[in-house]
């Protein structure tokens, strides 16, 4: 279940790896927000399209463990199908 609340930084990795050289040896913040400025909807469309890739990917993963009936929810099919109880 950590794997989950994972998945955010996981996506963001990619898109610091592309934008971190390009600044990474400015040592003023004056030059480095125009930079960083025209990287950032790059940046934002790569995490989300990792974020998406790594949902699909989990989901896929856990899909076999799903079968039809009543479980408990702390159980391996109530995490596949990630449902929680108030």
């Amino acid at each position: 279940m950590a794997i989950i609340g994972l998945l955010p930084i996981l996506a963001i990795i990619p898109g610091a790896l592309l934008i971190l050289p390009q600044v990474i040896g400015i040592q003023f913040y004056e030059l480095v927000i125009p930079i960083l400025a025209l990287w950032v909807p790059l940046f934002v469309i790569i995490t989300a399209a990792v974020w998406l890739l790594l949902v699909v990917g989990c989901v896929r993963l856990v899909a076999g463990m799903i079968t039809p009936g009543y479980f408990p929810q702390n159980g391996p099919v109530g995490w596949a199908t990630c449902s929680r109880r108030p």
